[in-house]
């Protein structure tokens, strides 16, 4: 319910009163007016029929006819008569004028014919001086033997309503008046008597906002006369210490508010120089640790003595780690930089399903858990790079997070088909409540023993954070400590489109379908192409190198033709994979099977465009192996 200012609760007080007295007395008056007008009236019309009962009673004791129409005509002149007619002793009608109505009451009807509109009045004629008193409410019925006949009128209210509807509106006018200048009045004296305390109030709210100066506004008080002139001394005194202190204060505070100022942009700015450094200098970091990856794949495969094997196994988890780490850095790089443009189209979950199942697999069968990947023909609107990054970081750490048991990841529509959820189930060590805030931050790492032995920065469900919010992706969490847990992303759902049917990956069985195969390699960077010719050699293909595109055509112009081309997508001086691509094709056949590798996210997009294989560094040799195999095994 809203609340009343003071003035108004005073302005309702005195003009209430006033209202209620104005209104009864116009009620009573418009009532006792009416009464009158009503009384008036009924006489007239009563001594209108009986001139015309006193004028007929001759007509009527002769039988004359004629003259009794010649009383009636006469009568009708009067504006107020619609019908009249004659009657004998018996309340036949002798003769009738005017505009007769339908209904006509006879002689010893009972019943009201009186309406809004009409009014009956009935006199007998008599042939001597008559005491009859005719009723006012109705016709008057007299008995038998009294009277020669009688007269029946029908008046017409018209003019009486309109007598009364005028008096009705003078009742109004009067009353709205006297309501108008009573609310005027009691306006003008609740104003007048506020007008201190609302100088005063103002004054007050001014102070308040820092203007002491407005302690000075009403010096016209006169503290012996005027109550309220005491108040403002007190609160000028007041104002003018506080204005005072303020004058200090808002220097000290000026004065630390520029220094701080200071500071955050110097945050900001180191923050923003950190980030754009590192998604800049992607490409160089991720080269290291491509090469030392390819070099430690190729060294599981050597034969070695036990302790060697146990060097290289600890060699391949820290290139592992290795990965991981530069992976999140640079992943967390790009999403802080404000560099990554999202691209939402209608992407289909299935071949993101298969890809997932491909590039975690390994890691589950390693750590003995079951990895099970529902297949789904769901359509999502999202950006396919980041939803990816998303499940992947998901189902990575459920894996990691996971002792025994499995992870399951599944997607159902809604119940309005609106809205696609993705479930990632796990039966691992579960998130305290209190902690499932906390995890999405930056750095931070649940102190518990990961299945896989590994120790991360607590970068990967930040980076999922970040990501999600990215795409307008919302993330739910519910887990029990020592049960499990579910994240869950919820993001629109799209229609379907055509897709091209990825092809069934290479059995173990077949990956022997490398050896003596010949392989093309662009690189431009002296370790990683060094790193990838050990690698490949040792998987038993032929391996021809180059530094650019150009040397890569002159081993062609020798009458090479390589079965596979591996490239890299940055290779200086201007040129990239993709034109490397486009001109090898062009001398080897667009059927040459080519796989792209990149650490810049640019390359994802312009590879899709052209449908061209892209795997990102740091490659796993698995992958790459994997990749290849399924190449050959398509031409």
């Amino acid at each position: 319910m809203m609340r009343l200012t003071f003035r108004w609760r005073m302005l309702l007080a005195a003009w209430v009163p006033v209202a209620l007295v104005s209104v009864l007395l116009a009620a009573v008056f418009l009532n006792v007016r009416l009464g009158e007008l009503r009384q008036i009236q009924q006489a007239r019309w009563l001594a209108m029929t009986e001139r015309l009962a006193g004028d007929s009673e001759g007509s009527l004791f002769a039988g004359d006819r004629a003259q009794m129409t010649v009383n009636l005509e006469r009568f009708l002149i009067e504006p107020e008569v619609r019908w009249a007619e004659l009657q004998d002793a018996q309340g036949r009608r002798l003769q009738g004028n005017g505009v007769m109505p339908s209904d006509v009451p006879g002689f010893l009807e009972s019943r009201r014919l009186d309406t809004e509109e009409v009014k009956w009045m009935r006199v007998a004629v008599l042939s001597r001086p008559f005491t009859a008193q005719p009723s006012l409410q109705s016709y008057v019925i007299v008995q038998d033997g009294h009277a020669l006949g009688y007269v029946l009128v029908q008046f017409e209210r018209l003019q009486l309503l309109r007598q009364e509807a005028s008096l009705l509106w003078q009742c109004v006018a009067v009353a709205l008046a006297g309501l108008l200048s009573g609310g005027l009045l009691a306006w003008w004296l609740s104003g007048k008597a506020l007008v201190p305390m609302l100088r005063l109030t103002k004054m007050i709210e001014r102070i308040g906002q820092g203007d002491f100066a407005a302690a000075r506004l009403a010096n016209d008080y006169d503290a012996g006369v005027d109550p309220l002139g005491s108040l403002q001394l007190v609160l000028e005194q007041a104002a003018q210490k506080l204005g005072a202190s303020q004058g200090s204060l808002t220097e000290q505070v000026a004065q630390a508010t520029a220094a701080l100022q200071v500071k955050v942009q110097e945050a900001q700015q180191a923050n923003l120089d950190k980030s754009r450094f590192l998604a800049t200098a992607s490409h160089d970091l991720r080269q290291p640790a491509h090469a030392l990856g390819l070099l430690v794949g190729h060294l599981s495969h050597v034969q070695l003595d036990r302790s060697a094997q146990a060097l290289v196994q600890q060699l391949e988890a820290s290139v592992d780690a290795l990965r991981a780490l530069l992976d999140d850095l640079l992943d967390l790089s790009r999403l802080e930089s404000g560099s990554l443009q999202v691209r939402s189209q209608a992407v289909a979950l299935a071949p993101l399903f298969e890809r997932l199942r491909q590039d975690l697999g390994e890691q589950a069968r390693g750590q003995h858990l079951e990895l099970r990947i529902r297949h789904s023909a769901l359509w999502v609107q999202s950006d396919p790079v980041l939803l990816y990054q998303i499940l992947l970081n998901l189902v990575s750490n459920a894996l990691n997070y996971t002792p025994h048991g499995g992870v399951l990841l599944c997607a159902r529509s809604t119940q309005k088909g609106e809205q696609v959820k993705l479930q990632i189930w796990d039966s691992g060590v579960g998130i305290d409540e209190q902690d499932q805030e906390r995890i999405f931050q930056d750095f931070v790492r649940l102190e518990r023993v990961t299945s896989s032995g590994a120790h991360g920065m607590g970068l990967g469900l930040a980076i999922v954070k970040r990501a999600s919010t990215l795409l307008g992706h919302p993330i739910q969490l519910q887990s029990r400590l020592g049960v499990g847990s579910c994240f869950a992303v919820l993001m629109p759902s799209a229609s379907a489109h055509a897709l091209l049917v990825p092809p069934e990956p290479a059995p173990l069985d077949a990956l022997d379908v490398l050896i003596g195969r010949c392989v093309l390699v662009i690189e431009d960077d002296v370790s990683v192409r060094q790193a990838m010719q050990i690698l490949l050699t040792g998987w038993g293909m032929s391996v021809l190198v180059a530094s650019s595109v150009q040397q890569a055509l002159e081993i062609l112009e020798q009458g090479v033709q390589p079965e596979l081309l591996i490239s890299d997508y940055n290779l200086g001086h201007g040129s990239n994979g993709l034109q490397a691509i486009t001109e090898i094709r062009a001398r080897c056949g667009p059927s040459l099977a080519v796989c792209l590798i990149s650490g810049d996210p640019i390359a994802s997009e312009a590879a899709k465009a052209v449908g061209v294989n892209l795997l990102s560094k740091p490659v796993r040799p698995a992958r790459l192996r994997s990749l290849l195999s399924r190449l050959i095994q398509a031409t």
